[in-house]
Parts: structure tokens; C-alpha cells; sequence
């Protein structure tokens, strides 16, 4: 085999192995694209739900709400992330919110 068929048996080689890995790629890709179809499906469904919800944290700051929050208590989305849950109900105790969180976590979810 002369040099210029070793070339070009390598090169070929080595598009081959391209192509292969731009297939790997392009499947990933897809999976990501599918995957965020399926966040944003999600996302809308939380915004626009006339259910209020309220995703907190452990010290009970709000870091998230949807458009029902907000319609419902009568905030904008930044007044109330920059609230606690105990600002927005008074008469909930750092004892109920422990019994709750305690309840989301063995039952995977919980109407409060």
C-alpha cells in the first residue's frame, strides 16, 4: 500500500469515526431538545394553573411563585420573593411547616 492509500485509508478511518460521533451527538441533542419541550410543558402548566403555589426553602423564603400566587393575594411576583411564608400566612408555625414538610417527604406530595 503506497503512502497515498495509507492517507487515505486513515482519513477515511477518521471520518468515519466523525460521522459516528456527530450520530452520538445528534441523538443527544435530540433528548435534550425533547427534554426541554417537556420543561417548558411543565413550566407553562405551573404558571398558568389557578391553583396558588409557592416553592420554599428550608428557612421558609419564597423562591418561587405562579401567576395565581400572586392574582390571589393581590402581590407581584417580586414582592412576594422577597417574603417569607410567614408573611403571607401569619398563622402558620414553624412547627406546622415542619409537620408538612415532614408529610411531603413520606407522602411525595401535600395539599396545604
Amino acid at each position: 500500500m503506497n503512502t497515498s492509500s495509507k492517507l487515505e485509508t486513515e482519513n477515511m478511518q477518521e471520518l468515519y469515526d466523525l460521522q459516528l460521533k456527530n450520530d452520538a451527538l445528534e441523538k443527544e441533542l435530540a433528548k435534550y431538545r425533547h427534554l426541554v419541550d417537556d420543561l417548558r410543558l411543565t413550566q407553562y402548566s405551573i404558571d398558568n394553573i389557578a391553583d396558588s403555589i409557592f416553592w420554599i426553602d428550608k428557612s421558609a423564603r419564597i423562591h418561587f411563585v405562579n401567576d395565581a400566587a400572586c392574582r390571589n393575594l393581590g402581590y407581584s411576583k417580586e414582592e412576594l420573593l422577597s417574603m417569607t411564608i410567614f408573611n403571607v400566612d401569619p398563622m402558620l408555625s414553624k412547627e406546622k411547616l415542619e409537620e408538612d414538610r415532614r408529610k411531603i417527604k413520606k407522602l411525595g406530595s401535600f395539599v396545604i
